[in-house]
């Protein structure tokens, strides 16, 4: 099972906003992103933990940062830099 959301980021950003705020310029926490993780792969009927989402968030918030589509402003917070109407259709 592939547990990277690097190529199903619009998927994944539909699902976090089911649950969580995501408009542009507001802030994105961790632990939301976390949970967000968590219930997607839940959904595709796959049981993980927060320490197996932490690991899946690494290389997916990386690639956020260097798209510049996250900014960091804190420690395990980020600025949406990017129109999720854009990117998530719903």
């Amino acid at each position: 099972m592939d547990y990277s959301i690097l190529n199903e980021k619009e998927l994944f950003f539909g699902y976090f906003r089911e649950k969580y705020q995501l408009i542009y310029n507001s802030n994105v926490f961790y632990r939301d992103l976390q949970f967000a993780v968590i219930s997607y792969f839940k959904r595709k009927d796959v049981k993980i933990g927060l320490n197996d989402a932490a690991e899946i968030l690494k290389e997916f918030i990386v690639q956020l940062e260097n798209d510049e589509q996250f900014i960091k402003v804190a420690h395990h917070t980020w600025k949406v830099n990017f129109q999720p109407d854009d990117v998530v259709n719903h």
